[in-house]
Protein backbone atom coordinates (compact mmCIF):
# COMPACT_ATOMS: atom_id res chain seq x y z
CA UNK A 1 0.00 0.00 0.00
CA UNK A 2 1.65 3.44 -0.96
CA UNK A 3 1.31 6.45 1.99
CA UNK A 4 1.72 9.64 1.54
CA UNK A 5 4.07 10.02 4.33
CA UNK A 6 4.90 13.59 3.95
CA UNK A 7 1.37 14.89 4.13
CA UNK A 8 0.04 12.38 6.66
CA UNK A 9 2.98 13.58 8.56
CA UNK A 10 2.17 17.20 8.16
CA UNK A 11 -1.48 16.94 8.79
CA UNK A 12 -0.54 14.49 11.63
CA UNK A 13 1.92 17.27 13.41
CA UNK A 14 -0.92 20.35 12.82
CA UNK A 15 -4.18 18.59 14.02
CA UNK A 16 -2.16 17.04 17.19
CA UNK A 17 -0.96 20.01 18.11
CA UNK A 18 -4.26 21.29 18.45
CA UNK A 19 -5.75 18.41 19.89
CA UNK A 20 -2.66 18.97 22.47
CA UNK A 21 -3.42 22.75 23.18
CA UNK A 22 -7.32 21.70 23.56
CA UNK A 23 -5.93 19.22 26.27
CA UNK A 24 -4.08 21.35 28.14
CA UNK A 25 -5.80 24.64 28.40
CA UNK A 26 -9.73 23.26 29.20
CA UNK A 27 -8.95 20.58 31.28
CA UNK A 28 -7.01 23.64 33.26
CA UNK A 29 -9.86 25.32 33.35
CA UNK A 30 -12.05 22.18 34.82
CA UNK A 31 -9.05 21.76 37.30
CA UNK A 32 -9.65 25.68 38.21
CA UNK A 33 -13.54 24.82 38.32
CA UNK A 34 -12.56 21.85 40.85
CA UNK A 35 -10.60 24.05 43.21
CA UNK A 36 -13.60 26.75 43.21
CA UNK A 37 -16.75 24.81 43.06
CA UNK A 38 -15.89 21.43 44.61
CA UNK A 39 -12.86 22.11 47.07
CA UNK A 40 -9.11 21.17 46.19
CA UNK A 41 -9.56 17.85 47.69
CA UNK A 42 -11.92 16.50 45.24
CA UNK A 43 -8.78 17.43 42.83
CA UNK A 44 -6.66 15.28 44.71
CA UNK A 45 -8.85 12.20 44.60
CA UNK A 46 -8.69 12.83 40.58
CA UNK A 47 -5.37 12.85 40.65
CA UNK A 48 -4.80 9.85 42.89
CA UNK A 49 -7.10 7.66 41.34
CA UNK A 50 -5.76 8.26 37.16
CA UNK A 51 -1.98 7.42 39.20
CA UNK A 52 -3.20 4.53 40.62
CA UNK A 53 -5.39 3.00 37.64
CA UNK A 54 -1.73 3.86 35.52
CA UNK A 55 0.53 1.73 37.46
CA UNK A 56 -2.31 -0.84 37.24
CA UNK A 57 -2.44 -0.32 33.13
CA UNK A 58 1.49 -1.08 33.36
CA UNK A 59 0.14 -4.56 31.79
CA UNK A 60 -0.31 -2.51 28.82
CA UNK A 61 2.97 -0.71 28.21
CA UNK A 62 4.61 -1.83 24.84
CA UNK A 63 1.46 -3.50 23.48
CA UNK A 64 0.44 -0.99 21.59
CA UNK A 65 3.90 0.66 20.28
CA UNK A 66 4.39 -3.13 19.39
CA UNK A 67 1.78 -3.45 17.21
CA UNK A 68 2.03 -0.61 15.38
CA UNK A 69 5.90 -1.47 14.85
CA UNK A 70 4.87 -5.39 13.28
CA UNK A 71 2.17 -3.44 10.80
CA UNK A 72 4.59 -1.65 9.00
CA UNK A 73 6.17 -4.37 6.64
CA UNK A 74 2.51 -5.86 6.10
CA UNK A 75 0.99 -2.71 5.20
CA UNK A 76 3.92 -1.99 2.87
CA UNK A 77 3.17 -5.32 1.33
CA UNK A 78 -0.46 -4.86 1.22
CA UNK A 79 -0.71 -8.49 3.19
CA UNK A 80 -4.09 -8.13 4.68
CA UNK A 81 -4.11 -11.81 5.27
CA UNK A 82 -0.91 -10.89 8.13
CA UNK A 83 -2.97 -8.00 9.49
CA UNK A 84 -6.25 -9.42 10.11
CA UNK A 85 -3.91 -12.03 12.01
CA UNK A 86 -1.99 -9.44 13.84
CA UNK A 87 -5.64 -7.61 14.74
CA UNK A 88 -6.84 -11.01 15.92
CA UNK A 89 -4.08 -11.48 18.11
CA UNK A 90 -3.97 -8.04 19.73
CA UNK A 91 -7.64 -8.55 20.07
CA UNK A 92 -7.12 -11.31 22.80
CA UNK A 93 -3.91 -9.50 23.95
CA UNK A 94 -6.33 -6.41 25.36
CA UNK A 95 -8.76 -8.47 26.40
CA UNK A 96 -5.69 -10.64 28.51
CA UNK A 97 -4.96 -7.00 29.18
CA UNK A 98 -8.60 -5.78 30.24
CA UNK A 99 -8.66 -8.85 32.86
CA UNK A 100 -5.42 -8.22 34.46
CA UNK A 101 -6.17 -4.66 35.41
CA UNK A 102 -10.07 -5.69 36.26
CA UNK A 103 -8.24 -8.24 38.39
CA UNK A 104 -5.85 -6.07 40.04
CA UNK A 105 -8.09 -3.64 40.46
CA UNK A 106 -9.97 -5.48 42.23
CA UNK A 107 -7.30 -6.80 44.63
CA UNK A 108 -6.24 -2.66 45.59
CA UNK A 109 -9.62 -2.01 46.76
CA UNK A 110 -9.92 -3.03 49.97
CA UNK A 111 -6.44 -1.34 50.68
CA UNK A 112 -7.62 2.00 49.31
CA UNK A 113 -7.86 4.03 52.26
CA UNK A 114 -4.28 3.41 53.23
CA UNK A 115 -3.43 5.11 50.26
CA UNK A 116 -4.94 8.62 51.74
CA UNK A 117 -3.20 10.48 54.62
CA UNK A 118 -5.95 12.25 56.45
CA UNK A 119 -9.57 12.63 55.87
CA UNK A 120 -11.78 12.78 52.72
CA UNK A 121 -14.92 14.34 51.82
CA UNK A 122 -17.73 13.88 54.16
CA UNK A 123 -20.44 12.83 50.94
CA UNK A 124 -17.61 10.85 48.79
CA UNK A 125 -17.07 7.02 48.94
CA UNK A 126 -13.97 6.51 47.88
CA UNK A 127 -14.54 3.00 46.89
CA UNK A 128 -17.73 3.51 44.45
CA UNK A 129 -15.67 6.63 42.61
CA UNK A 130 -12.77 4.10 42.21
CA UNK A 131 -14.50 1.48 40.74
CA UNK A 132 -15.91 3.93 38.57
CA UNK A 133 -12.40 4.61 37.68
CA UNK A 134 -11.57 1.13 37.36
CA UNK A 135 -14.26 0.05 35.13
CA UNK A 136 -13.74 2.73 32.63
CA UNK A 137 -10.01 1.54 32.11
CA UNK A 138 -10.82 -2.04 31.73
CA UNK A 139 -14.41 -1.11 29.25
CA UNK A 140 -11.66 0.56 26.93
CA UNK A 141 -9.37 -1.79 26.66
CA UNK A 142 -12.63 -4.48 26.11
CA UNK A 143 -14.00 -2.50 23.60
CA UNK A 144 -12.31 -2.22 20.22
CA UNK A 145 -8.84 -0.59 21.41
CA UNK A 146 -6.97 -2.83 19.03
CA UNK A 147 -8.47 -0.97 16.29
CA UNK A 148 -6.92 2.36 16.73
CA UNK A 149 -3.77 0.66 16.00
CA UNK A 150 -5.00 0.74 12.14
CA UNK A 151 -4.81 4.55 11.94
CA UNK A 152 -1.43 4.73 13.59
CA UNK A 153 0.09 2.53 11.25
CA UNK A 154 -0.99 3.64 8.29
CA UNK A 155 -0.01 7.26 9.38
CA UNK A 156 -3.11 8.74 9.64
CA UNK A 157 -3.23 9.69 13.14
CA UNK A 158 -4.71 13.38 11.51
CA UNK A 159 -8.15 11.47 12.13
CA UNK A 160 -7.26 9.93 15.40
CA UNK A 161 -6.52 13.64 15.86
CA UNK A 162 -9.79 14.84 14.78
CA UNK A 163 -11.75 12.66 16.49
CA UNK A 164 -10.03 13.22 19.56
CA UNK A 165 -10.42 17.25 19.19
CA UNK A 166 -14.47 17.00 18.39
CA UNK A 167 -14.97 14.39 21.32
CA UNK A 168 -13.19 16.42 23.97
CA UNK A 169 -14.55 19.20 23.56
CA UNK A 170 -17.86 18.12 23.77
CA UNK A 171 -16.76 16.42 26.67
CA UNK A 172 -15.27 19.03 28.11
CA UNK A 173 -18.26 21.18 27.60
CA UNK A 174 -20.81 18.58 29.21
CA UNK A 175 -18.08 18.41 32.41
CA UNK A 176 -18.13 22.17 32.86
CA UNK A 177 -22.00 22.94 32.63
CA UNK A 178 -22.39 19.70 34.93
CA UNK A 179 -20.05 21.48 37.43
CA UNK A 180 -21.57 24.35 37.23
CA UNK A 181 -25.23 23.51 37.33
CA UNK A 182 -24.96 20.19 39.72
CA UNK A 183 -21.82 20.70 41.24
CA UNK A 184 -21.87 16.05 41.75
CA UNK A 185 -18.47 14.78 41.24
CA UNK A 186 -20.35 11.72 40.53
CA UNK A 187 -22.09 13.03 37.47
CA UNK A 188 -18.91 14.84 36.52
CA UNK A 189 -16.73 11.25 36.33
CA UNK A 190 -20.02 9.43 34.61
CA UNK A 191 -19.87 11.83 32.32
CA UNK A 192 -15.91 11.38 31.37
CA UNK A 193 -16.61 7.78 31.19
CA UNK A 194 -19.22 8.03 29.09
CA UNK A 195 -17.09 10.14 26.90
CA UNK A 196 -14.34 7.67 26.71
CA UNK A 197 -16.32 4.76 25.87
CA UNK A 198 -18.01 7.17 23.16
CA UNK A 199 -14.13 7.71 21.71
CA UNK A 200 -13.79 4.48 21.21
CA UNK A 201 -16.92 3.41 19.49
CA UNK A 202 -16.60 6.41 16.95
CA UNK A 203 -12.64 5.15 16.15
CA UNK A 204 -14.09 1.60 15.84
CA UNK A 205 -16.60 2.32 13.74
CA UNK A 206 -14.34 4.93 11.18
CA UNK A 207 -11.56 2.25 10.94
CA UNK A 208 -14.38 -0.31 9.57
CA UNK A 209 -15.19 2.39 7.01
CA UNK A 210 -11.84 3.52 5.89
CA UNK A 211 -10.47 -0.09 6.22
CA UNK A 212 -12.98 -2.46 5.24
CA UNK A 213 -11.05 -5.24 4.46
CA UNK A 214 -9.48 -5.57 7.84
CA UNK A 215 -11.26 -8.01 10.40
CA UNK A 216 -9.62 -9.67 13.13
CA UNK A 217 -9.18 -13.38 12.44
CA UNK A 218 -6.40 -16.17 11.26
CA UNK A 219 -3.21 -16.88 13.15
CA UNK A 220 0.51 -15.78 12.87
CA UNK A 221 2.84 -18.50 13.26
CA UNK A 222 4.87 -19.15 16.70
CA UNK A 223 7.96 -17.93 15.92
CA UNK A 224 6.46 -14.25 15.13
CA UNK A 225 4.23 -14.32 18.14
CA UNK A 226 7.70 -14.74 19.89
CA UNK A 227 8.99 -12.01 18.22
CA UNK A 228 6.24 -10.08 18.91
CA UNK A 229 6.09 -11.06 22.58
CA UNK A 230 9.97 -10.21 22.87
CA UNK A 231 9.26 -6.14 21.51
CA UNK A 232 7.16 -5.76 23.96
CA UNK A 233 8.70 -6.87 26.73
CA UNK A 234 11.50 -4.44 25.55
CA UNK A 235 9.34 -1.57 25.14
CA UNK A 236 7.71 -2.53 28.99
CA UNK A 237 11.15 -1.55 30.87
CA UNK A 238 11.74 1.49 28.04
CA UNK A 239 8.26 3.38 29.39
CA UNK A 240 7.96 2.08 32.70
CA UNK A 241 10.23 5.23 34.04
CA UNK A 242 7.47 7.32 32.60
CA UNK A 243 4.63 5.96 35.10
CA UNK A 244 6.40 5.02 37.78
CA UNK A 245 7.74 8.65 37.88
CA UNK A 246 4.42 10.42 37.09
CA UNK A 247 2.07 7.66 39.30
CA UNK A 248 4.14 6.28 42.08
CA UNK A 249 5.08 10.21 42.95
CA UNK A 250 1.42 10.96 43.00
CA UNK A 251 0.68 7.77 45.25
CA UNK A 252 3.31 8.54 47.63
CA UNK A 253 1.94 11.65 48.01
CA UNK A 254 -0.84 10.73 48.94
CA UNK A 255 -0.43 8.09 51.38
CA UNK A 256 2.10 10.17 53.47
CA UNK A 257 1.44 14.04 52.80
CA UNK A 258 -2.78 13.77 52.37
CA UNK A 259 -5.01 14.77 49.36
CA UNK A 260 -4.86 18.99 50.02
CA UNK A 261 -0.86 18.65 49.62
CA UNK A 262 -1.34 16.43 46.59
CA UNK A 263 -3.61 18.83 45.06
CA UNK A 264 -1.31 21.61 45.37
CA UNK A 265 1.88 19.59 43.92
CA UNK A 266 -0.35 18.26 41.07
CA UNK A 267 -1.02 21.67 40.37
CA UNK A 268 2.33 22.49 39.92
CA UNK A 269 3.66 19.46 38.24
CA UNK A 270 0.94 20.61 36.10
CA UNK A 271 2.42 23.77 35.05
CA UNK A 272 5.70 22.00 34.30
CA UNK A 273 3.98 18.66 32.52
CA UNK A 274 2.11 21.38 29.99
CA UNK A 275 5.84 22.88 29.16
CA UNK A 276 6.86 19.11 28.67
CA UNK A 277 3.96 18.70 26.61
CA UNK A 278 5.03 21.78 24.46
CA UNK A 279 8.66 20.81 23.97
CA UNK A 280 7.91 17.13 23.10
CA UNK A 281 5.97 18.49 19.87
CA UNK A 282 9.18 18.86 18.65
CA UNK A 283 10.69 15.87 19.15
CA UNK A 284 7.72 14.02 18.06
CA UNK A 285 7.44 15.65 14.88
CA UNK A 286 11.41 14.92 14.73
CA UNK A 287 11.66 11.36 14.94
CA UNK A 288 10.81 9.83 11.64
CA UNK A 289 13.14 11.79 10.06
CA UNK A 290 15.97 10.94 12.67
CA UNK A 291 15.09 7.52 12.42
CA UNK A 292 15.77 7.77 8.78
CA UNK A 293 19.09 10.14 8.96
CA UNK A 294 20.33 7.29 11.45
CA UNK A 295 19.88 4.49 8.62
CA UNK A 296 21.48 6.69 6.03
CA UNK A 297 24.40 8.08 7.55
CA UNK A 298 27.51 7.32 8.87
CA UNK A 299 28.55 7.60 13.02
CA UNK A 300 29.83 11.40 12.60
CA UNK A 301 27.56 12.69 10.40
CA UNK A 302 24.99 11.15 13.48
CA UNK A 303 26.74 12.64 15.98
CA UNK A 304 26.60 16.03 14.77
CA UNK A 305 23.25 15.97 14.19
CA UNK A 306 23.13 15.12 17.84
CA UNK A 307 24.71 18.44 19.07
CA UNK A 308 22.83 20.09 16.58
CA UNK A 309 19.69 18.94 18.33
CA UNK A 310 20.86 18.90 21.69
CA UNK A 311 21.89 23.29 21.23
CA UNK A 312 18.09 23.84 19.99
CA UNK A 313 16.75 21.44 22.28
CA UNK A 314 18.85 24.19 25.02
CA UNK A 315 18.04 27.16 23.37
CA UNK A 316 14.44 26.18 23.89
CA UNK A 317 15.07 24.88 27.51
CA UNK A 318 16.99 28.35 28.46
CA UNK A 319 13.98 30.34 27.43
CA UNK A 320 11.05 27.74 29.57
CA UNK A 321 13.51 27.71 32.56
CA UNK A 322 13.72 31.53 32.65
CA UNK A 323 10.02 31.59 32.52
CA UNK A 324 9.20 28.97 35.34
CA UNK A 325 11.49 31.12 37.67
CA UNK A 326 9.97 33.83 36.90
CA UNK A 327 5.83 32.85 36.25
CA UNK A 328 5.33 30.46 38.60
CA UNK A 329 4.44 32.11 41.66
CA UNK A 330 2.61 34.86 39.90
CA UNK A 331 0.59 32.22 37.65
CA UNK A 332 -0.38 30.24 40.71
CA UNK A 333 -1.48 33.29 42.71
CA UNK A 334 -3.78 34.43 40.38
CA UNK A 335 -4.85 30.83 39.54
CA UNK A 336 -4.90 29.17 42.93
CA UNK A 337 -4.21 31.86 45.65
CA UNK A 338 -1.78 32.32 47.90
CA UNK A 339 -3.76 29.82 50.50
CA UNK A 340 -2.82 26.77 47.84
CA UNK A 341 1.14 28.04 47.12
CA UNK A 342 4.23 26.38 47.57
CA UNK A 343 7.16 28.14 48.66
CA UNK A 344 9.57 29.71 45.90
CA UNK A 345 12.41 27.01 46.86
CA UNK A 346 10.08 24.69 45.10
CA UNK A 347 9.64 26.40 41.99
CA UNK A 348 13.43 26.11 41.86
CA UNK A 349 12.87 22.25 42.70
CA UNK A 350 10.44 21.96 39.98
CA UNK A 351 12.36 24.04 37.11
CA UNK A 352 16.00 21.38 38.02
CA UNK A 353 12.77 18.54 37.37
CA UNK A 354 11.51 20.22 34.01
CA UNK A 355 14.92 20.43 32.70
CA UNK A 356 16.74 17.36 33.40
CA UNK A 357 13.67 15.34 31.77
CA UNK A 358 13.89 18.04 28.97
CA UNK A 359 17.96 17.25 28.77
CA UNK A 360 17.45 14.02 28.38
CA UNK A 361 14.30 13.98 25.48
CA UNK A 362 17.28 14.46 22.75
CA UNK A 363 18.89 10.99 23.65
CA UNK A 364 15.67 9.25 24.13
CA UNK A 365 14.46 10.22 20.91
CA UNK A 366 17.66 8.71 19.28
CA UNK A 367 17.39 5.96 20.77
CA UNK A 368 13.72 5.01 19.77
CA UNK A 369 14.22 6.39 16.45
CA UNK A 370 17.21 3.90 16.08
CA UNK A 371 14.99 1.09 17.59
CA UNK A 372 17.34 0.41 20.98
CA UNK A 373 14.61 -1.28 22.81
CA UNK A 374 16.08 -4.26 23.77
CA UNK A 375 19.73 -2.89 24.82
CA UNK A 376 18.24 0.16 26.64
CA UNK A 377 15.93 -2.21 28.84
CA UNK A 378 17.87 -2.06 32.02
CA UNK A 379 18.15 1.61 32.19
CA UNK A 380 15.04 2.86 32.94
CA UNK A 381 13.84 0.31 35.01
CA UNK A 382 17.03 0.71 37.20
CA UNK A 383 16.17 4.81 37.25
CA UNK A 384 12.55 3.96 38.36
CA UNK A 385 13.34 1.80 41.01
CA UNK A 386 15.86 4.13 42.43
CA UNK A 387 13.42 6.87 42.28
CA UNK A 388 10.79 4.64 44.42
CA UNK A 389 12.90 4.04 46.95
CA UNK A 390 14.17 7.24 47.41
CA UNK A 391 10.92 8.29 47.62
CA UNK A 392 10.09 5.74 49.98
CA UNK A 393 13.26 6.91 52.14
CA UNK A 394 13.12 10.43 51.56
CA UNK A 395 8.92 11.60 52.23
CA UNK A 396 9.08 11.06 55.65
CA UNK A 397 11.32 13.41 57.09
CA UNK A 398 11.82 15.78 53.77
CA UNK A 399 8.24 15.85 52.32
CA UNK A 400 7.89 17.06 48.98
CA UNK A 401 11.14 18.10 48.96
CA UNK A 402 11.98 14.06 48.94
CA UNK A 403 9.53 14.11 46.27
CA UNK A 404 10.55 15.97 43.34
CA UNK A 405 14.41 15.83 44.52
CA UNK A 406 14.11 11.80 44.23
CA UNK A 407 13.44 12.15 40.59
CA UNK A 408 16.20 14.88 40.20
CA UNK A 409 18.58 12.50 41.39
CA UNK A 410 17.70 9.66 39.56
CA UNK A 411 17.64 10.91 36.43
CA UNK A 412 21.21 12.67 36.91
CA UNK A 413 22.78 9.59 38.24
CA UNK A 414 21.57 7.00 36.27
CA UNK A 415 19.13 7.66 33.15
CA UNK A 416 21.00 10.01 31.61
CA UNK A 417 24.60 8.83 31.86
CA UNK A 418 23.31 4.95 30.99
CA UNK A 419 21.73 6.43 28.46
CA UNK A 420 25.21 8.46 26.82
CA UNK A 421 26.54 5.09 27.29
CA UNK A 422 24.43 2.95 25.56
CA UNK A 423 24.09 5.23 22.69
CA UNK A 424 27.80 5.23 22.32
CA UNK A 425 28.05 1.15 22.91
CA UNK A 426 24.98 0.19 20.26
CA UNK A 427 24.51 3.19 17.97
CA UNK A 428 27.54 5.64 17.41
CA UNK A 429 30.71 6.84 19.25
CA UNK A 430 29.62 9.94 21.05
CA UNK A 431 33.30 11.77 22.19
CA UNK A 432 31.68 11.49 26.39
CA UNK A 433 33.93 13.92 27.75
CA UNK A 434 33.05 16.53 24.98
CA UNK A 435 29.33 15.43 25.49
CA UNK A 436 29.43 15.87 29.02
CA UNK A 437 31.26 19.43 28.74
CA UNK A 438 29.27 21.06 26.19
CA UNK A 439 26.16 19.81 28.67
CA UNK A 440 27.66 21.51 31.25
CA UNK A 441 27.97 25.15 29.41
CA UNK A 442 24.63 24.78 28.46
CA UNK A 443 23.72 24.46 31.80
CA UNK A 444 25.87 27.22 33.50
CA UNK A 445 24.02 28.96 30.56
CA UNK A 446 21.21 28.31 31.93
CA UNK A 447 21.41 28.96 35.35
CA UNK A 448 23.12 32.56 34.66
CA UNK A 449 20.04 33.23 32.44
CA UNK A 450 18.19 32.14 35.24
CA UNK A 451 19.49 34.11 37.76
CA UNK A 452 20.42 37.28 35.81
CA UNK A 453 16.39 37.21 34.40
CA UNK A 454 15.00 36.54 38.03
CA UNK A 455 16.82 39.68 39.71
CA UNK A 456 15.64 41.89 36.89
CA UNK A 457 11.88 40.74 37.34
CA UNK A 458 11.91 40.52 41.28
CA UNK A 459 12.03 44.08 41.34
CA UNK A 460 9.26 44.54 39.78
CA UNK A 461 5.57 44.71 41.29
CA UNK A 462 2.93 45.97 39.21
CA UNK A 463 -0.66 46.23 40.53
CA UNK A 464 -2.38 44.32 38.15
CA UNK A 465 -1.23 40.44 38.47
CA UNK A 466 -1.78 39.58 34.50
CA UNK A 467 0.06 42.56 33.27
CA UNK A 468 2.96 41.79 35.99
CA UNK A 469 2.85 38.29 34.07
CA UNK A 470 2.82 39.69 31.14
CA UNK A 471 5.97 42.21 31.93
CA UNK A 472 7.94 39.40 33.46
CA UNK A 473 7.11 36.77 30.34
CA UNK A 474 8.62 39.09 28.04
CA UNK A 475 11.43 39.67 30.23
CA UNK A 476 12.02 36.30 30.66
CA UNK A 477 11.99 35.28 26.58
CA UNK A 478 14.11 37.90 26.07
CA UNK A 479 16.51 37.03 28.46
CA UNK A 480 16.96 33.72 27.89
CA UNK A 481 16.99 33.94 24.19
CA UNK A 482 19.58 37.02 24.54
CA UNK A 483 22.18 35.18 27.04
CA UNK A 484 22.17 32.14 24.97
CA UNK A 485 22.80 33.55 21.52
CA UNK A 486 25.32 35.81 23.37
CA UNK A 487 27.72 33.51 24.85
CA UNK A 488 27.34 30.54 22.03
CA UNK A 489 27.13 33.29 18.81
CA UNK A 490 30.39 31.94 17.42
CA UNK A 491 29.11 28.39 17.91
CA UNK A 492 29.12 26.16 14.94
CA UNK A 493 25.57 24.63 15.95
CA UNK A 494 24.64 28.18 16.39
CA UNK A 495 26.08 29.35 12.54
CA UNK A 496 23.90 25.90 11.24
CA UNK A 497 20.81 27.19 12.46
CA UNK A 498 21.45 30.87 11.66
CA UNK A 499 22.33 30.18 8.16
CA UNK A 500 19.06 28.12 8.02
CA UNK A 501 16.76 30.78 9.01
CA UNK A 502 18.29 32.57 5.98
CA UNK A 503 18.26 29.65 3.70
CA UNK A 504 14.23 29.57 4.37
CA UNK A 505 13.89 33.15 4.73
CA UNK A 506 15.63 33.52 1.08
CA UNK A 507 13.46 30.85 -0.13
CA UNK A 508 10.30 32.56 0.96
CA UNK A 509 11.21 35.60 -0.23
CA UNK A 510 12.14 34.62 -3.21
CA UNK A 511 8.71 32.79 -3.97
CA UNK A 512 7.23 36.09 -3.15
Amino acid sequence: MRINRKKNTVTGILTGIISTIISLFIPFIIRTMFIRILGIEYLGLNSLFSSILQVLNLAELGVGSALVFTMYKPIADDDHEKICALMGLYRKYYFIIGSIVLSLGLIVTPFLNRLISGSVPSDINIYILYLMYLFSSVLSYWFMAYRNSLFQAHQRTDIQNLVAIIVNCCSYTVQIISLLLFKNYYLYLFIVIAFQLMHNLVIALLSKKVYPQYSPKGTLKRSEVIEINRKVASLFTAKLATVVHRSFDTIVVSSFLGLRILAIYQNYYYVISAASTLMLILFTSMQAGVGNYIITNSSEEKCDLLYKVNFATMLLLNVFCCCLVNLYQPFMNIWVGKENMLDFSFVILFTISFAVDIIIRPLIMFKDAGGMWKEDRLRPLAAASFNLILNLSTVRFAGLYGIIGSTIISFTLIALPWLILNINKYQFNINISKYFYTLCAHIGVIFFSCLISWLICDNITIGNGVTELIVKFMISVFVGGFCFELIFFSCADNKYYILLIKEIMRKNHGSN
